[in-house]
């Protein structure tokens, strides 16, 4: 993903993304859309539950938050990862990609 874009989304939510480093999220710009609102979404859930705090190394801690995290999950398998658009999952020679 793009610096800019991964700048944006750890400047938007701080909460989920305080400690990350450039290119921690290892995807193409076209899934920007669905992680934006993947985050919008686990910010808001963690918001309204005062003993929740992020962690990325942690399963995940309730219900809320396992069906946004699946929401998206499947939303990126029908979303190009290179340009947003719709995608279909394909595999090369050695891995899985949403073009």
């Amino acid at each position: 993903m793009r610096k800019d874009l991964e700048i944006k989304l750890c400047t938007d939510f701080p909460e989920l993304y305080a400690n990350l480093q450039y290119k921690q999220f290892e995807c193409l710009d076209g899934w920007y859309d669905i992680i934006y609102r993947l985050s919008a979404n686990l910010a808001d859930i963690i918001s309204n539950h005062d003993d929740m705090k992020p962690n990325v190394y942690t399963a995940v801690q309730n219900d809320e938050i396992y069906e946004a995290i699946a929401k998206a999950s499947e939303e990126s398998l029908r979303t190009c990862e290179t340009c947003g658009g719709e995608g279909k999952l394909l595999k090369d020679s050695w891995s899985w990609r949403t073009i």
